[in-house]
């Protein structure tokens, strides 16, 4: 039973600095100057936005920054596909900075002796979804699994997830739940957008740092980069997102809508409520009777 003397004042508590490992590149203005050594992150998007190219790139980053390789886990791309993507993206890649599987389908654990004797710097996992199936509660047990590796090897832990028609996260709730992070990568529906098309990286819940902030990405033949600001753009806001680039009719704040019935992918997922919709690749016009699901993302200053 707790007592008196268990509590304190917040007042007095000072507050904990969180660790960060800070790249110099982009993408960590987006997680809030860095990321977080024990965090793990569910990725999702649509097909072919760029969700294993940013991967890449982040993991050959993190992996010359630390000093530790990355451990790609691929159910999706064999070695030689991986390596095919590599070299066209032109990564700066040296011997020991990323280690991948010598045949894919594996990996929902490994064998900890292979950390102890080379220790992670980050983990990838492309993807959750390919390498469980249909089994949703066999994708909440890996991402334990990797949130754990990412614990105890101060390592951060990237799984990408699929998307189902609807939008939304392929699985339950609870994988969502149990990740520090949720991002995603979508292509710019805004139609008056010189960027339409291109894709935009959204974290839609962050322990560490800011939501619902949109970054504009640019795709180019080395990778994913974020959009450069143009002449004219208003104060505090990202290249794109400028005087003549703001939302289009029907883009106003909305409150999410409540959906009943049936679970993702035609299953009850015995959760209580469903996933927040996603970004759709395309936009469709708003239907009075049921208002668009997902709430307009904030913009702050760059950092």
């Amino acid at each position: 039973m707790l007592k008196d003397e268990d509590f304190v004042d917040v007042c007095d508590v000072q507050a904990m600095a969180v660790p960060r490992i800070a790249t110099g590149e982009w993408w960590d203005k987006a997680f809030n100057g860095g990321f977080v050594p024990t965090m793990t992150t569910l990725m999702g998007g649509s097909p072919g936005a760029g969700k294993t190219t940013i991967l890449l790139q982040i993991g050959v980053k993190v992996a010359q920054v630390t000093g530790r390789p990355t451990y790609f886990i691929s159910a999706e791309q064999d070695k030689g596909e991986l390596k095919l993507t590599i070299d066209r993206l032109k990564l700066p890649l040296e011997r020991g900075m990323l280690r991948v599987l010598n045949k894919m389908g594996a990996g929902g654990a490994i064998d900890e002796n292979i950390f102890k004797a080379v220790p992670p710097g980050m983990f990838i996992l492309d993807s959750v979804t390919a390498l469980c199936g249909k089994d949703k509660e066999g994708q909440v047990l890996v991402a334990r699994t990797y949130k754990s590796y990412s614990v105890k090897y101060k390592a951060p832990a990237f799984l990408i997830s699929h998307m189902t028609k609807e939008g939304d996260l392929a699985g339950l709730l609870t994988l969502q739940h149990d990740c520090d992070c949720i991002a995603s990568l979508f292509p710019c529906d805004r139609e008056r957008s010189k960027y339409y098309g291109q894709p935009v990286l959204e974290l839609h819940k962050y322990r560490f740092g800011p939501t619902h902030v949109e970054y504009q990405l640019v795709m180019k033949e080395t990778g994913l980069f974020e959009a450069p600001k143009e002449k004219g753009d208003k104060p505090g806001t990202r290249g794109p997102l400028g005087p003549d680039d703001g939302p289009g009719e029907g883009d106003e704040d909305r409150d999410d809508g409540d959906d009943e019935g049936e679970g993702r992918d035609g299953e009850d997922d015995g959760e209580a409520e469903e996933a927040p919709r996603r970004r759709s690749a395309k936009r469709e016009a708003p239907v009075a009777a049921e208002p668009p699901r997902r709430r307009s993302a904030k913009r702050v200053a760059p950092a």
